[in-house]
């Protein structure tokens, strides 16, 4: 059985690890609160994609911006600048996948056992100088702002 793990302010659950495809991909279902939002950041090896289940969620790179709702998807190849918002009033459920593995150890490096299955109690901001450290041993780089280009 999966076990919920609190991974910022979401609830994450690891369906399908490294372990299980030999490192091809991950699978982890994630809940999170309306207004979620991590930093922008880049997966340096890994793609990532995102299916919403339920709720909506907003996904930004530097091309502008792509609103999903229950039963879209979209792909963020490695290297892409990118972040997301959950723009629905209730959390959004989301299948996000990694290609090659990669999300479902950053989760699990960065998270904690959830106490309970549900969203974590807001505990104020998250330890940035930690979410660095472990992001970069994971080929993540957060950043301070989505790179967007310049109107010409």
């Amino acid at each position: 059985m999966s076990q919920y793990l609190w991974f910022l302010d979401t609830l994450a659950r690891v369906l399908i690890d490294a372990e299980h495809t030999d490192g091809a991909y991950d699978l982890v279902e994630i809940t999170a609160p309306s207004g979620h939002q991590p930093p922008p950041h880049v997966h340096h090896v890994s793609g990532e994609g995102w299916v919403v289940l339920d709720g909506e969620l907003t996904v930004s790179t530097a091309d502008g911006d792509t609103v999903l709702s229950a039963g879209q998807a979209t792909f963020s190849p490695a290297g892409e600048a990118h972040t997301l918002r959950i723009t629905s009033a209730e959390p959004c459920r989301m299948l996000v996948s990694s290609v090659p593995s990669g999300f479902a150890a950053f989760v699990r490096a960065f998270g904690q056992p959830a106490e309970r299955d549900e969203l974590p109690s807001p505990q104020g901001p998250p330890d940035i100088e930690r979410l660095n450290r472990v992001a970069q041993a994971h080929n993540i780089t957060m950043l301070t702002k989505l790179p967007r280009p310049v109107a010409a």
